[in-house]
């Protein structure tokens, strides 16, 4: 009942995706396909590096980079935290985020082919050239932060090609 609570959306067919850190579902609807994230109970614990890596992850697509929209909760925040049992069968809480499906294969899975590397390396020259931006470096400060940036973009941008 979350994905009406929050969403309102009614999942006609849920599907496993395999996933890194979190747990990753496409669900279906009458008129559309998302991925619901669910993330795991330590990242979640950290609410202010979950909410700027969505921050930075909604900046990224309203900039053109290639990452799946952030859809908005019905009281229009870019995530929410889901009471539920955990892995260890303990109460706790995770955060879920709801994103626009895109079609594809993540990047282990495609053939490495002619000009393979050099969209890869456009596609990162992209990123580093907005980041490097003056709007990003007030908005995401903690984007110094090599290690945060680094897991930013293993768990969200490489996986969308």
């Amino acid at each position: 009942p979350f994905l009406v609570d929050f969403y309102n959306l009614r999942a006609e067919r849920i599907k496993t995706l395999p996933s890194y850190d979190d747990l990753n579902f496409l669900v279906t609807s009458s008129n559309s396909k998302v991925v619901l994230k669910i993330f795991h109970e330590e990242f979640s614990n950290d609410e202010e590096r979950v909410s700027e890596q969505a921050q930075l992850q909604q900046f990224w697509f309203e900039s053109g980079i290639t990452v799946p929209k952030i859809i908005k909760t019905t009281d229009g925040l870019l995530q929410k935290k889901l009471k539920t049992k955990m892995a260890s069968g303990k109460d706790g809480e995770c955060f879920v985020r709801l994103l626009e499906f895109m079609e594809g294969e993540i990047l282990q899975k495609l053939p490495i082919v002619e000009g393979f590397f050099i969209e890869i390396g456009k596609a990162i020259a992209k990123c580093h050239v907005l980041m490097e931006s003056k709007e990003s470096a007030e908005r995401f400060p903690f984007t110094s932060n090599l290690q945060v940036t680094k897991k930013f973009l293993n768990s969200i941008f490489f996986c969308y090609f």
